[in-house]
């Protein structure tokens, strides 16, 4: 072992010393000048060793003063035991003030948070409109300056409000020029992009569930309408070529026809082999529009998910419907074997017509009375409706009030609707639907004398020219208005006490006061009203801080911070728990409740191309 005159502890515990310095000196004394590499292992092993140094040293010391450090570690417990002892009085008021401030503060943060990057989203909005509004502006002035040196060549100034506005426009023309070059080709290929996507879904109808998604979405992004629109009118065929279908299979006649039999057990057999192909083409119709539904999921809007969602039931409400709680074969076969025999089946409206009874009473086997009763108060109650209605509307035919005329130069909104005053306009005509506006009238400025009258008894200004109301002072004000000659009782009194109503006037015509208050005037009770409701935000911030009371802990940076920490945390595994949920539901094979994009999330495997093909 080294002395221990061998660490320089002064220098060690110099407020100048620089480790980086220090470290140098070390690398310079292991090395010498004639070195041609830089050994770092022999410095590091001093630098260790005058560690073990420093901790053998402090070893000693402690070893010395230990009952001094015992003493001192007693006193700072005892001392701690107090302070914890304290601090649990206020550690419940602590958590309440958290609480209140989660509820309070952290809320309105969150929302504040929520709004200012709106407002952000909104400002760069706003700045590029902007740009857009100074564009287009230069260019109309810049066409209306190109008429106008059309006519006048020689017009200078004209020629120097050209040359400002082109060096705005020197800056952005590139842009101009570039977005015009390649607008047509961005059309066609929007449009060859709709074509394709239309001849995926609707002409060739072989696509994966994989591939369908893309082609789905980008014709929403192409033409939103044109998507809707069409795959409404493929919903609307593929029920009605499912419901034709299945009528089709159980046509009774057709089939002994075919064979060539009247043997009802052979001809039933075979309806039922029919039945049973043509329910196998409903339900691919109704697998691939399932698929097609959960691929919709995500990129389009809930009213297309809601049409293909109830195509399975509308199927099935027409059929059932049809077949009125009975068999197939047996419906059918009664109607063929009461319209058996009738010639001109196809082609005789009367006798269409009466097939058509035969049906109808057909449907009507089977149905119990209730059943009929409900039928007959539900059509009651519609020609009962369509009464009211047309009666109604005769009513306001009979009442009709005459065309209203709307004077030359009149805003018609400013008139109210007669039609409308009548009960009769239940539609939103250019006039006024506003009862309150035959009330309203424009309010006295009791500020203004309306009145020509002259200033004193003898009708004369000369004497009084230089000395009118707007000329004077508070003080000559407040002199006028309480002198005995010169106090305008009836006025003031009326003012002061607001006792005015929407036509102002006083009765005495013959007063030679002004009816009028002069400019700058301000009532009492208004000025005290402003100076009560006028106070400053510190003001407001001490006062709020006061009524919190005095037993409360502020709260800090850190306090703050480690409580967000915590509720972050919180929150992420309540995720992480919901998560495990929804992972174990689905290996148990449970997908109710979850979205298209879970499905495709947490089981992967249903997005390889290998999947079975949809023949839409």
């Amino acid at each position: 072992m080294t002395s221990k005159k061998y660490i320089d502890f002064e220098k060690l515990n110099e407020p100048t010393f620089n480790a980086y310095l220090f470290a140098n000196t070390l690398v310079k004394e292991t090395h010498h000048y004639s070195d041609s590499k830089i050994d770092l292992e022999i410095p590091l092993k001093k630098l260790q060793y005058d560690i073990e140094e420093i901790n053998e040293k402090i070893q000693e010391e402690i070893k010395k003063n230990y009952e001094e450090i015992i003493e001192y570690v007693k006193s700072s417990k005892e001392v701690a035991n107090e302070n914890i002892s304290s601090i649990k009085r206020y550690t419940e008021s602590l958590v309440d003030s958290f609480q209140r401030m989660d509820e309070k503060w952290t809320k309105k943060y969150e929302e504040a948070v929520y709004l200012l990057t709106s407002l952000q989203n909104m400002h760069t909005t706003n700045q590029l409109l902007l740009k857009v509004q100074e564009a287009v502006i230069l260019i109309q002035r810049l066409e209306h300056l190109y008429q106008k040196i059309e006519k006048h060549n020689n017009d200078i100034e004209s020629w120097r409000n050209c040359v400002r506005i082109a060096i705005v426009i020197y800056e952005w023309k590139d842009d101009i020029l570039i977005v015009e070059k390649y607008k047509p080709f961005v059309t066609s290929f929007s449009e060859k992009l709709e074509s394709m996507a239309y001849d995926m879904l609707f002409v060739q109808k072989n696509l994966s569930k994989s591939l369908l998604v893309p082609v789905i979405s980008t014709y929403f992004l192409i033409n939103e309408n044109s998507l809707v629109s069409n795959l409404k009118k493929y919903n609307e065929k593929c029920i009605r070529n499912a419901v034709d279908y299945f009528y089709k299979s159980i046509e009774v006649k057709p089939i002994l026809k075919r064979l060539s039999t009247t043997d009802p057990v052979k001809a039933k057999t075979t309806l039922l082999t029919n039945i049973e192909k043509k329910w196998a083409d409903i339900g691919n119709i109704s697998g691939h529009i399932y698929v097609l539904s959960i691929a919709l999921e995500e990129p389009v809007p809930s009213l297309l998910r809601e049409t293909f969602l109830t195509h399975q039931n509308t199927i099935l409400s027409n059929i059932l419907e049809k077949l009125n709680n009975q068999t197939p074969f047996e419906y059918f076969w009664k109607v063929e074997d009461k319209t058996f025999g009738l010639k001109n089946k196809n082609k005789s409206s009367k006798v269409q017509a009466q097939i058509r009874q035969i049906e109808s009473q057909a449907a009507q086997i089977g149905k119990n009375k209730a059943t009929k009763e409900k039928e007959a108060q539900k059509k009651e109650q519609a020609e009962r409706k369509l009464a009211e209605e047309s009666k109604k509307i005769e009513l306001a035919e009979l009442f009709k009030q005459p065309a209203q005329k709307v004077p030359f130069g009149v805003d018609p909104k400013s008139i109210l609707c007669q039609y409308y005053k009548q009960g009769f306009c239940d539609k939103g005509f250019k006039k006024l639907h506003n009862l309150d506006v035959e009330k309203k009238s424009e309010k006295k400025d009791i500020y203004t004398d309306s009145r020509q009258i002259p200033l004193n008894l003898d009708n004369s200004y000369a004497d009084r020219k230089d000395d009118t109301i707007d000329m004077w002072d508070d003080e000559k004000l407040q002199s006028v208005v309480l002198s005995k000659h010169g106090n305008p009782k009836v006025m003031m009194a009326i003012i002061v006490n607001i006792n005015i109503g929407m036509l102002f006037c006083i009765f005495q015509g013959n007063l030679f006061k002004k009816h009028s208050l002069p400019p700058g005037f301000v009532f009492k009770s208004k000025q005290k009203e402003k100076e009560e409701e006028e106070i400053t935000l510190e003001q407001f911030l001490e006062i709020e801080r006061h009524k919190l009371g005095p037993n409360l802990t502020p709260v800090t940076l850190e306090t703050f911070t480690e409580w967000k920490r915590k509720r972050e945390e919180k929150k992420e595994q309540e995720e992480q728990e919901i998560r495990k949920k929804k992972e174990a539901s689905i290996a148990a094979g449970r997908i109710v409740g979850l979205s298209g994009r879970e499905l495709f999330e947490y089981n992967p495997a249903m997005c390889e191309e290998e999947d079975e093909i949809l023949d839409l």
